[in-house]
């Protein structure tokens, strides 16, 4: 069997992160190599991390002393780029737990060109989907219900796969870093992936979501909801807000895909607005889906238009990043 360096970054999630490695230690081959890095964390990752590499060869480990973070965007890259000394790569949240030989799943569909994906099972916290399987096996590590989700498993599995991309998903690391890996526009996370998945769609990248390997996911508990079920936390509320206007900037678009969560990417067409009586609050809510701005000063206006009976609307390049 081939193996897999799996790719976990984590902050100040240690909870979580255990009981995705003890996952990934219990349900898929020990010879796959973890690799993780503690993103700044001051709940003990580190220390933790360092104990466990006494015990297991094939973890790799990597620190940021912080005091900032770097974020999914920049430790994805550096995971796959300096530790990980397999082909295949994995990208796995530190809130998944596996199904038994999900692994073996993956590898049996995947081949150059291609992203696998296994299918989520979620408590009942975000919206239904066709893509994934809503089921109550609770909230935390402490109340998983490891025995109904080996049922579910069973429950669910089929042998076909459908059209769709979501985490955790695996490539072969050419094809990753063929495309650049992740965009450092999207510092420190949030809209990350949609943007890859776009770039894998546009390369021809075929996407494979299988149905005999699944993850029971947590979701959102090292980003939206490190503050407690359903509390959007303050950092998550600002990255998100700035990555999606940055998503728009690159895309012309937010992010789109199908019911089963195959990217959907729109032309981009260079777009001019000629705003009348513009303030900041419109300024702020159009510019990222423009190129250029073209704002009528009303005194200038009044002044050209006094001297030459012409008016000439004045052209503001308002595509600095960070606006």
């Amino acid at each position: 069997m081939e193996k897999i360096s799996f790719i976990i970054p984590s902050r100040d999630n240690l909870k979580y992160l255990k009981w995705a490695y003890e996952g990934l230690r219990k349900n898929c081959s020990q010879e796959h190599q973890i690799c993780m890095a503690d993103d700044a964390s001051t709940d003990g990752t580190w220390e933790w991390m360092v104990e466990e590499q006494k015990k297991n060869k094939n973890l790799s480990i990597y620190r940021n002393e912080g005091p900032d973070r770097l974020g999914l965007t920049v430790l994805y890259d550096y995971l796959a780029e300096e530790l990980a000394t397999n082909d295949v790569i994995m990208f796995f949240h530190a809130d998944m737990y596996p199904s038994k030989d999900m692994d073996k799943k993956i590898l049996n569909r995947l081949e150059r060109g291609t992203v696998v994906s296994a299918t989520r099972i979620e408590p009942p916290l975000h919206p239904d989907g066709p893509e994934k399987i809503i089921s109550p096996l609770g909230f935390e590590p402490e109340e998983f219900d490891e025995e109904k989700f080996d049922k579910d498993v069973e429950l669910y599995t089929k042998s076909e796969y459908t059209d769709g991309v979501f985490a955790p998903w695996a490539i072969h690391k050419e094809d990753y870093f063929d495309v650049n890996g992740h965009d450092q526009l999207f510092i420190p996370r949030s809209r990350e992936d949609s943007d890859i998945f776009n770039r894998f769609y546009l390369n021809g990248y075929q996407f494979r979501q299988i149905w005999d390997g699944f993850v029971y996911h947590l979701t959102s508990r090292g980003s939206r909801f490190r503050d407690g079920i359903g509390k959007d936390s303050e950092e998550w509320k600002y990255s998100n807000s700035r990555n999606m206007r940055n998503f728009i900037r690159k895309w012309g678009a937010t992010p789109m895909h199908d019911a089963m969560m195959k990217p959907i990417v729109l032309p981009k067409y260079d777009i001019g607005l000629v705003v009348e009586n513009c303030n900041t609050e419109l300024l702020g809510a159009l510019e990222p889906w423009c190129i250029i701005f073209s704002i009528l000063l009303l005194f200038l206006y009044i002044l050209i238009h006094t001297m030459s009976f012409v008016s000439y609307p004045i052209s503001i390049d308002m595509t600095t990043p960070g606006f």
